[in-house]
């Protein structure tokens, strides 16, 4: 039995990026991910949950729970379409359906309960448009504030762009949410802007290493690196176990991408 140290939940919109960050939160030997919720972003929400549900399943990891959540922002916008995450979110990879039952909670309801009845602290992850955070916040704040030791969100930017660029998606696209989220009083909260992962590009080497597994998960990460630009790790890059800074400005990129390889092939005997 691996050695955790730290609870985790996940809340993503599971594109390219976000399934190899819950690749990565599976294999991690320091990770316990005790559920993911799902809210529309990169795709459409019944997408999004399908992708998910076929990553963690394909990662043996079938016994987590998904939660579906919010399937528009706090304003009613629906999901971006013709972006570089490919039709279905997962570069066009082939996606089966998933054999699990359906979860019977909603995204609010799963986070409400696994926060609550937490018996260690959570840490949790925003890897996507924040709408459901901000849709359990006004409510389940007291409740929720106790056991939460830490929000990592990846969203934003730091740097001035010239010329100027559309807003970072997973704030841009409900910057009511952020708000909300980000002015919550009591809630530790971690900074990884866009600027940070647009350093960390795993190498052609690893990537073919990766994709020619024979192992399932491991093979489907290299895919997902293949299709994704310039094989840029994205949200993985958020990791839980990394020393706390409130608003991190940069990372050593070779280190972090070597980190991600590491824990993707030693989770699966490959190293």
């Amino acid at each position: 039995m691996r050695d955790v140290v730290k609870r985790v939940v996940l809340d993503v919109d599971t594109g390219i990026d976000d399934a190899l960050a819950l690749l990565y939160a599976v294999a991690h030997p320091e990770l316990d991910l005790g559920a993911v919720t799902c809210v529309s972003g990169n795709v459409a929400l019944r997408q999004v949950v399908r992708n998910t549900c076929f990553v963690l399943d394909l990662a043996q990891a079938s016994a987590v729970p998904v939660g579906p959540g919010a399937d528009a922002t706090l304003l009613g916008q629906r999901p971006r379409l013709g972006h570089r995450h490919g039709a279905n979110g997962l570069g066009d990879l082939p996606v089966q359906a998933s054999g699990r039952e359906p979860q019977p909670d909603t995204a609010v309801e799963l986070l409400s309960d696994r926060l609550r009845h937490a018996e260690q602290p959570v840490t949790l992850l925003a890897l996507a448009p924040q709408t459901n955070l901000a849709m359990l916040v006004p409510d389940h704040l007291e409740q929720i504030a106790g056991t939460v030791e830490k929000l990592i969100f990846v969203g934003g930017r730091l740097a001035k762009v010239d010329p100027a660029e559309p807003a970072e998606f997973n704030v841009g696209h409900d910057p009511e949410a952020a708000a909300i989220v980000l002015g919550a009083a009591g809630l530790p909260i971690n900074m990884y802007g866009l600027d940070v992962f647009n350093q960390v590009v795993v190498s052609e080497a690893a990537t073919m290493r990766l994709a020619q597994s024979d192992q399932p998960a491991v093979r489907l990460a290299g895919e997902l690196l293949r299709a994704r630009r310039g094989r840029l790790i994205g949200d993985a890059g958020a990791d839980p176990t990394a020393p706390n800074i409130h608003v991190v400005t940069a990372v050593d990129a070779a280190q972090a991408a070597q980190r991600f390889v590491d824990v993707i092939l030693i989770a699966r005997n490959e190293e």
